[in-house]
């Protein structure tokens, strides 16, 4: 029997349509058996997300009171989940920032608006201050706003960076536009941008008159050939340009001498250029000036009749004056450059000469009215008064010397004259007889001369008075032709111990004075103590079998600036009377050396004795 379902069309659309309800029936009865399950996989699922979030979940009922919090509220404010449930979500925002906060959630209650993103501060359970950026979601309880959910994020690290950020961007935009130096941005060689100084460096009242104009404009046009190679090298090379000396263009047409350097930078997306420039106006005029004074004073120089030279730390010559270059016979100042005294003058002399540049250059004491024997253009010899001064550069440091010379041979000679007509008088009136040392008449002129000089020319000045120990004893016990013989031996080793600038003078009786130009009192009494014990060394046999030995107290002091000459030898005077007190055979001065001579000189006698 055959299928009524296969014939009949409308029977088989309805059996179709029965089959998809019972199909529809089936899947619904499943899905409702499934739904528990799935709605508890689906709140594990959220639940996981929530509790491993990075920011912070919070919930809140209507009133602002913490209903959950995520673990991540500890990581961001120290607070855990427990100790902020049941807490006023407004107690944890700062005073400052409460009435927006306040504000923002009675907004979203009486409009059942989702909050827009809002920014607060936070205080950190250490008491550290945080920033949060939150995003809220109402909970309805139709038709009231049951809470809200918020998504809080901790923003501390961005807004400090971006701080920080604006904070370096407001230095650089206040460094820049108040830079001594003119500073401008340019493009295809036409102005972006200037700074203030470059504004003024042009002659424009506003950057407005010069942005968008090109820079060629702004040079001389004997410049644009070079200033054409430098944008090439900057646009398209990317080179920096080294700092050169140019000439601008102002509006009103006038010149400036600038110096300039470039970099090459990306300014919208395209190759352009910042550049630096100083106005070296003051600079030029103070090169002229100096070029002016320096010609001015090579002129003066040249017109002097004094020899005027410079060295180098080799000792070649750097600058000769015109009457430096005759004396040494060069063909021109040129010739001279770059050469020593031994390419001009004899090795012995030349010798000298380098002796003390050396000494000058080396101790950086200056070498004040030298007189030296020099080699005339005749060939005669003749006689120069040199002072020879350090040079030194801007830090202080020896570069050099700066010598003058003059030549004094015919004073020499009229001084030799002169000495050789006056020898024979002067020594029969300031030399003692019996010492032959110069007299105490002699000593008050010489010390006059010498502390002048110590004075004008600032040079130490040393003074020793000496006295022979028991002398009275000597001559009552031996005679005064023995005690003549004593001073007389003295008056030989004082000569033997002293250089030919120091003087040396019987001052009266058994007392001797000896003045020792340009000598410290430390020097001062290194003499004195080979005087002293030179002359303890004198052997005298006053009478048969009797050997002696005749011992001296020295006083010694060196001179003070404009200090009285009598009150100069009367503290020198105190000095030695100082030194007999002490035991004599000794010195005594006022500086450092004195405790040390003395206790040196005590310990010399004893042994001796």
């Amino acid at each position: 029997m055959e299928d009524p379902s296969r014939t009949n069309p409308k029977l088989i659309e309805k059996i179709s349509v029965l089959e998809q309800k019972i199909k529809k029936l089936e899947q619904a009865e499943s899905e409702r058996t499934r739904a528990p399950e799935a709605l508890r996989e689906s709140e594990e699922y959220f639940k996981a997300i929530i509790q491993n979030s990075s920011d912070i979940i919070l919930i809140v009922d209507r009133m602002g009171t913490i209903t959950y919090a995520s673990p991540s509220v500890e990581r961001f404010l120290g607070y855990g989940p427990d100790e902020l449930i049941g807490k006023s979500s407004l107690d944890l925002i700062l005073s400052d920032d409460k009435p927006k906060a306040i504000a923002e959630f009675g907004r979203a209650l009486l409009t059942k608006e989702v909050p827009i993103p809002n920014v607060f501060r936070i205080r950190h359970k250490n008491g550290t201050e945080r920033i949060l950026e939150g995003i809220g979601k109402n909970l309805l309880d139709n038709p009231i706003v049951a809470g809200f959910v918020m998504n809080v994020s901790d923003i501390t690290d961005r807004k400090q960076v971006e701080e920080a950020l604006r904070e370096s961007e407001e230095k650089f935009r206040l460094l820049i536009e108040n830079a001594p130096d003119a500073i401008y941005v340019h493009a295809d060689a036409r102005f972006i941008y200037l700074n203030h100084t470059a504004v003024n460096l042009f002659g424009a009242e506003t950057a407005d008159q010069l942005i968008g104009s090109s820079i060629m404009d702004r040079y001389d046009p004997d410049y644009r050939g070079m200033i054409t190679k430098r944008l090439h090298d900057l646009y398209e090379e990317r080179k920096k340009l080294l700092i050169v000396e140019q000439v601008y263009l102002r509006l009103d047409g006038s010149s400036v001498p600038v110096e300039a350097h470039a970099v090459p930078i990306i300014y919208n997306n395209k190759n352009a250029a910042l550049t630096f420039v100083r106005d070296i106006t003051d600079r030029k005029q103070v090169e002229e000036a100096l070029a002016s004074e320096r010609t001015l004073i090579r002129t003066i120089i040249d017109s002097l009749p004094d020899r005027i030279y410079v060295k180098d730390l080799d000792r070649r010559f750097m600058l000769n004056n015109t009457a430096h270059i005759t004396a040494l016979g060069a063909a021109s100042g040129a010739d001279a450059l770059g050469r020593t005294d031994h390419d001009f003058r004899p090795p012995e002399l030349a010798d000298i000469s380098a002796a003390d540049d050396r000494d000058v250059m080396q101790s950086g004491r200056p070498l004040y009215n030298r007189e030296e024997v020099t080699v005339l253009p005749s060939g005669k010899e003749g006689w120069l008064l040199s002072s020879k001064m350090p040079l030194r550069d801007a830090e202080g440091k020896i570069v050099g010397l700066v010598g003058i010379s003059r030549d004094i041979t015919e004073r020499k000679q009229a001084e030799e004259a002169l000495k050789d007509s006056e020898k024979r008088y002067r020594e029969l009136s300031i030399v003692d007889d019996l010492t032959q040392l110069y007299n105490s008449r002699h000593f008050y002129f010489q010390l006059k001369i010498e502390l002048d000089r110590s004075n004008r020319y600032e040079q130490p000045l040393t003074l020793l008075l000496l006295d022979l120990d028991d002398f009275k004893a000597f001559n009552d016990a031996y005679g005064h032709v023995e005690g003549d013989h004593v001073l007389m031996r003295l008056g030989q080793v004082v000569k033997r111990c002293l250089r030919e600038t120091d003087f040396a003078f019987r001052y009266g009786g058994e007392e001797f004075t000896i003045i020792l130009p340009m000598t410290t009192s430390a020097d001062g009494a290194v003499t004195a103590e080979r005087i002293r014990t030179e002359f303890k060394k004198e052997f005298f046999s006053p009478a048969p079998g009797q050997d002696v030995h005749v011992t001296v107290s020295i006083g010694l002091g060196q001179y003070k600036p404009q200090e009285e000459m009598k009150a100069f030898v009367h503290r020198v005077d105190q000095l030695m009377y100082q030194g007999k007190k002490n035991g004599k055979d000794r010195i005594c001065c006022e500086s450092q050396h004195q405790e040390q001579f003395e206790v040196q000189s005590s310990l010399q006698f004893h042994i001796e004795s």
